[in-house]
C-alpha cells in the first residue's frame, strides 16, 4: 500500500515537472522576444542603455522619431511634435511608452526572432547596439496641415488610400508634444480634452447622415428596395407612433436625390424595408462589430444585434444616430468601399521595417478583406454624392476642376451641440484618396467640417 502511494506521489510529481518544463520552454521559445520587450520587463530597461533605439519615418523617409546624443546621453527626438504625437506616441524612462513607441518596441529595439541581438548583448556586455527602423504610409506634410486645421478644436482626420488601405492622416485633436515628456506630463494631464486620447481610432462618435452612404449602398444591394424606383418625402414619417422629420418635404426623391439633399425620410423606409438581419449582416461585411488588425489599437465601431433593432431604431441607425457608434477610421474604410468600387482593405500604417544597414526586414502589402457590395451600387452612391457636393449639403467641399464626392453628417448628441462631420473621395492622378473629418461639438457638418476635409482633400491630390 505504502509502495502504491509513493509510486501515485511519483507519478504526480512527474507530470507537475513535465508541465513545467513544458510551460517553460513555450515561454523560452515561442513568447521570448515579446516577454523581453514588454514594457513592465524590469531587465529592458538596463538593456536599453545598450540599444540605440530604431527611428521612426514617414513615407518619404521624413523622421518621426529618431535617436539622437545629447551631452553624451541618448535620447528620444520627435521632429513632428504634437502634430505626430497620436501616432509615434512616446517613448519615456519614467512614463513607458505609447502608441508605435509600444506597440513595435521589440522591433524598434532590434529583437529580431532569431535573438541576435539579444545574445551578443549578453555575451560582450555592452556596446551600442542599433534597432530596427520602421517606415509609416503616413506622409508628414499632410499630417501636419491636418493638425494646424483642427487646432483649436476636439476632433480628428483621417486620409486612406481608397485602393490600398495606406494611411495618408492620422491626426487627433487636441494632440500632445512628446519630446521631453516626463516634464510636462502634469500639465498635459490638466488640459482640457484628453490629449492622450487618439480620437482618430479610439473615439466613438454617432456618424450621423454620413452613414448614408452605407446604408444607400445596402439598400441597393437587397436589389428590389431601390434600383429604378422614387420615393415620396412629405417631410416626415411616422413609425410606431414616432415622428421622424426632415428639413422641408423632398418631394419625389430616389437614391441620388436622397443623398445629394440627405433625406432622412427616404433612408428610414429603405432601411425599415430591409430588415434587422439584412441590415446587420451588412454592417457586419462594412467592419462594425469587429476587432481591426491595425498597427495601432482601435475600438470596435458597433451596431445593435437583429433582436434589438426595431422600427424605431432600424430608423435611427438610417440616419446614424441611435446606438450605432463609429471612430474616425472607420469611415474613411467605408468612403473607401464606395471609392474603390466596393472592396474593403485593411487600413494599415506601418509600410516595411529594415535593419540598421538599410536591408529590408518586412514589407507590408496591401490586403483586400472582401467585396463589400457590387460595383454598380458603389457607382450609384457616388453619383448620390458628387451631387451633393455640386448642388447639395456638401457644397462646402468643391474643389475646381476636381469631381468630389461627399456627404456631410451632423450627429445629434445628448452631451452638447451636435458633432459635424463630413466623409469624401476624389481620384488624382497616382490614388484614389478618401477622406473623414469629425469636430466634436462643432455644429453642422457641411459648415464645420466640409472645409476642413476639402482642404486637405485639396492637398492630398497634389501629390
Amino acid at each position: 500500500m505504502v509502495r502504491k502511494n509513493i509510486r501515485s506521489l511519483f507519478y504526480i510529481l512527474l507530470c507537475g515537472y513535465l508541465f513545467i518544463i513544458v510551460q517553460l520552454t513555450y515561454l523560452q521559445i515561442f513568447r521570448s522576444n515579446e516577454l523581453l520587450a514588454h514594457p513592465k520587463n524590469t531587465r529592458l530597461s538596463s538593456w536599453e542603455q545598450n540599444i540605440i533605439r530604431g527611428g521612426i519615418y514617414d513615407r518619404n523617409g521624413e523622421p518621426l522619431a529618431r535617436t539622437v546624443a545629447v551631452e553624451g546621453k541618448m535620447h528620444r527626438e520627435y521632429p513632428l511634435g504634437a502634430a505626430a504625437g497620436a501616432i509615434t506616441g512616446y517613448n519615456s524612462f519614467t512614463r513607458g511608452k505609447a502608441s508605435l513607441e509600444a506597440e513595435y518596441n521589440d522591433v524598434l529595439l532590434g529583437f529580431n526572432p532569431d535573438m541576435k541581438l539579444i545574445r551578443l548583448l549578453r555575451r560582450f556586455g555592452g556596446g551600442a547596439v542599433r534597432g530596427n527602423d520602421i517606415y509609416l504610409t503616413i506622409d508628414m506634410h499632410l499630417q501636419r496641415s491636418a493638425y494646424e486645421l483642427l487646432r483649436g478644436m476636439r476632433g480628428a482626420a483621417v486620409i486612406m488610400e481608397a485602393d490600398s488601405g495606406r494611411i495618408l492622416v492620422l491626426s487627433s485633436s487636441p494632440g500632445f508634444d512628446p519630446n521631453n515628456i516626463e516634464n510636462k506630463w502634469k500639465q498635459l494631464n490638466q488640459i482640457p480634452g484628453s490629449p492622450f486620447l487618439n480620437r482618430a481610432i479610439q473615439g466613438l462618435y454617432p456618424p450621423g447622415s454620413s452613414l448614408k452612404i452605407m446604408n444607400g449602398a445596402l439598400a441597393l444591394s437587397e436589389g428590389e428596395i431601390l434600383y429604378g424606383r422614387q420615393y415620396f418625402c412629405p417631410g416626415y414619417l411616422e413609425i410606431k407612433g414616432r415622428i421622424l422629420k426632415c428639413p422641408y418635404p423632398h418631394r419625389e426623391v430616389d437614391i441620388i436625390t436622397a443623398l445629394a439633399r440627405s433625406c432622412n425620410v427616404s433612408f428610414a423606409r429603405w432601411v425599415i424595408e430591409m430588415g434587422p438581419e439584412a441590415f446587420y449582416q451588412g454592417a457586419l461585411r462594412f467592419g462594425f462589430n469587429r476587432d481591426w488588425d491595425f498597427d495601432l489599437p482601435v475600438k470596435a465601431s458597433n451596431v445593435p444585434p437583429p433582436n434589438r433593432l426595431t422600427p424605431n431604431s432600424l430608423a435611427e441607425c438610417a440616419i446614424g444616430q441611435g446606438e450605432v457608434l463609429v471612430t474616425p477610421l472607420h469611415m474613411a474604410v467605408i468612403t473607401s468601399v464606395i471609392a474603390n468600387g466596393g472592396t474593403l482593405y485593411r487600413p494599415y500604417l506601418v509600410r516595411s521595417i529594415k535593419d540598421p544597414s538599410g536591408s529590408l526586414v518586412k514589407q507590408f502589402e496591401p490586403r483586400k478583406m472582401g467585396a463589400v457590395i457590387n460595383p454598380w451600387a458603389a457607382a450609384l452612391v457616388k453619383r448620390g454624392m458628387v451631387e451633393a457636393v455640386q448642388e447639395g449639403t456638401a457644397q462646402a467641399a468643391g474643389i475646381p476642376g476636381v469631381e468630389v464626392a461627399g456627404k456631410t453628417g451632423t450627429a445629434e448628441n445628448p452631451g452638447g451641440k451636435p458633432h459635424a462631420w463630413f466623409v469624401a473621395f476624389a481620384r488624382g492622378k497616382d490614388a484614389n484618396i478618401a477622406v473623414a473629418v469629425v469636430v466634436e461639438n462643432g455644429g453642422r457638418g457641411g459648415q464645420v467640417a466640409a472645409p476642413i476635409a476639402r482642404k486637405l482633400l485639396a492637398k492630398a491630390l497634389e501629390f
